[in-house]
């Protein structure tokens, strides 16, 4: 992990300074509104209402893994933000324009862990639950509509039958009827408060002493709505959206009552429910035990997923977010288009030119025999091929200028020893192939096809083989890092900021540069680290993805570093998840839930007509294995590989892991008669 000792002390002195790390808040909880309304950044193409629709009747379920935007965008949504969208005009202008009141809340606000044990039965604290939830969404649902409404012409005139419609849908009111809404806010408070007392108390008093419910479930948050429509005409078109956040604080018992709630909702009302991934315990409800169904009960929208699946939207959203951020922090001037379009300005990289010679030219500097050349004389030998031989096979994959195409060559020609050619005879048309593209530089041939798909591959090859650390540079590969998770690219501008700082750069400054290679790669590494253990699951799931995850990585990084990978820019497996046993797939499924392998979907074994299932190990991840951060190939696995993987208690990846690189590595384990034959005799 890469540490920064003077990082603190540092980040104070930028603090004194007046250069605040802009990228320092990644959370969307703790902003105001104020802060979220100034932050925004919206999607093209219909932005994220075409993908949430608040008016929606139809509840919908926001998931993801952490830091998706989920809480940003639901914030949005609420009254607070939609009245700033509407400055200096009446609180009812947006939601009567919007046609919708957003009504934000986190179900952490619940304090859920009072609800259970203290000598009480379940089942009553089942119906205590309920009844907290209730007032929970009616009060907050009250207090939204009083600021909103509290201007329209006919509010003041009905304010008071609308109280006593509300008032009416209690069992049993706390009181006399209120004349206003003021006093229904004020009697609904003190009965809170009583309830409170009850619940906390009861864990010394044993008992919830003489509590009373007062409304019978789920007629509370649906009577306030249906009350304001019945009074109040102007808002009859108008959907009251409760958006309950977090929902992954609540035990699954208590998830029974939210979805309850989503399956009886009644008009005006709709919900939109977030949660992270691993936090939606379950669908079922107190209705006769049924349950929810997508499509039917309710729509469900994984963010992180559908930005996976529009890369191109995710990259130009991801720029304008950062745009944003230097434009609110005062490091920049002009539109948060143009700013957004200058990034590739800010950070070291290099030219992409097709045979990379700029990045490679560490290889010219070293003195002596390129090394890749030394380790193949090295294989040779150990195959029992004479030092004869050596200099014309090394001679014939020469190519002096261009080190990229060396090691193309050399992959070239393990491709062909391990099929058993004349290595002589291979090395001389590999070289005239790689002589014949440098003249011609004709992008159909085979050989320009084989550079294509593997130059990639062959630079991390090369960094590697020189001792250097692989390069993460530029800001399309960090958003590629982030994996459809925003707040993974604030954390790794967080922390390419604070090393930029450190080695006393002065990022995103005019004209102070671009951001160097090692502050970059110093940031992305610091991010990777802290990643895993920001995002493994508490107790024994976590020790079980955390070693099936470091296995993988193991493997991965083994496969694509050897002399022969099966596949280009491995950082992918693919298993058929019918063949592990119930506690692998269990550690599959919380490991994908937690993003820590980000499920890619399915494909077609052709051999066997079997679907198997893709799982990326998290490009946040990648870097921790020197892996890439893109995702092309994809490692099958038999199932004892994957069950050597995925069982922690397995004494078998050891094993595993040499059996599976021994084939694709030189001299590829042929007999002494078998390798005599490779020459030209």
């Amino acid at each position: 992990m890469v540490r920064h000792p003077a990082a603190l002390p540092e980040d104070l002195r930028l603090m004194l300074a007046g250069r605040r790390n802009p990228f320092d808040v990644t959370k969307a909880v703790d902003y105001s509104d104020g802060e979220i309304y100034d932050s925004w950044v919206d999607l093209d193409n219909g932005g994220f209402a075409q993908l949430v629709d608040p008016t929606s009747s139809t509840p919908q379920f926001l998931l993801g893994g952490k830091g998706t935007g989920r809480t940003h965008l639901m914030r949005w949504f609420s009254q607070p933000v939609q009245r700033l969208r509407y400055r200096n005009q009446p609180p009812h202008k947006g939601p009567l324009a919007e046609k919708y009141l957003g009504i934000s809340l986190r179900a952490s606000g619940l304090n859920s862990n009072r609800f259970g044990g203290k000598g009480v039965p379940a089942e009553v604290w089942k119906d205590v639950f309920a009844y907290s939830v209730d007032l929970w969404l009616s009060l907050e649902a009250l207090r939204t509509a009083s600021i909103a409404w509290c201007e329209l012409d006919d509010y003041c005139a009905q304010a008071a039958a609308i109280a006593r419609t509300i008032a009416e849908s209690f069992d049993a009111y706390p009181g006399d009827l209120p004349d206003s809404l003021e006093q229904l806010s004020a009697d609904m408070r003190t009965t809170r408060r009583e309830f409170d007392l009850a619940v906390n108390n009861a864990s010394w008093q044993r008992t919830l002493g003489d509590l009373t419910i007062r409304a019978t479930q789920g007629r509370l948050p649906f009577a306030v709505p249906q009350a304001f429509a019945e009074h109040l005409p102007a808002v009859r078109k108008v959907t009251w959206l409760y958006m309950v956040d977090e929902l992954e604080n609540l035990d699954e018992r208590q998830q029974r009552y939210i979805q309850t709630l989503v399956r009886e909702k009644e008009r005006p009302t709709s919900i939109i429910v977030g949660a992270r991934a691993y936090g939606l315990r379950t669908l079922r409800t107190y209705s006769a035990g049924e349950e929810n169904k997508e499509g039917s009960e309710f729509s469900a929208l994984e963010l992180d997923a559908h930005h996976l699946r529009d890369p191109t939207a995710f990259r130009q959203f991801c720029r304008r977010v950062v745009a944003k951020r230097l434009l609110m922090a005062g490091y920049v001037s002009g539109n948060e288009e143009a700013v957004a379009a200058e990034f590739d300005d800010c950070f070291v990289t290099y030219p992409q030119t097709p045979l990379r010679d700029e990045e490679v030219a560490f290889v010219l500097r070293d003195a002596g025999e390129r090394r890749y050349f030394t380790k193949l004389r090295n294989q040779m030998r150990e195959a029992g091929i004479p030092d004869t031989s050596h200099d014309a096979i090394i001679g014939a994959l020469h190519v002096p200028e261009h080190p990229l195409l060396e090691r193309l060559n050399m992959f070239l020609l393990y491709q062909r020893w391990a099929a058993g050619a004349q290595l002589t005879t291979a090395a001389t048309d590999i070289g005239a192939e790689a002589r014949a593209y440098l003249k011609s530089r004709d992008s159909s041939s085979e050989y320009a096809n084989h550079l294509k798909r593997r130059r990639a591959d062959i630079l991390a090859k090369l960094l590697q083989e020189y001792d250097r650390r692989q390069r993460y540079l530029g800001m399309d590969t960090f958003v590629q890092a982030a994996a459809g998770l925003p707040r993974n690219l604030l954390h790794i501008l967080k922390r390419i900021w604070i090393a930029a700082e450190f080695h006393g750069e002065e990022p995103f400054a005019p004209g102070a540069g671009p951001i160097s290679e090692r502050s970059q790669r110093a940031g992305l590494l610091d991010a990777s680290e802290w990643y895993l253990p920001e995002n493994l699951p508490l107790g024994a799931d976590g020790e079980r993805v955390e070693i099936a995850v470091t296995r993988i990585g193991d493997l991965l990084r083994a496969v694509y570093f050897s002399d022969k990978p099966p596949e280009v820019g491995l950082s992918t497996i693919s298993v058929d998840e019918r063949e592990l046993e119930p506690e692998g797939r269990a550690t599959l499924k919380v490991a994908a839930q937690h993003r820590v392998l980000v499920h890619i979907g399915a494909q077609r074994d052709k051999s066997k007509g079997l679907r198997r299932s893709k799982y990326q190990l998290s490009p946040m991840l990648c870097p921790r294995w020197d892996l890439p951060v893109t995702r092309r190939g994809a490692l099958a696995l038999a199932r004892a590989e994957a069950e050597a993987l995925f069982d922690p208690n397995s004494e078998h990846f050891d094993k595993l892991l040499r059996d599976r690189v021994q084939p694709l590595s030189a001299p590829f384990r042929r007999s002494n008669e078998t390798q005599r034959s490779l020459l030209d005799t």
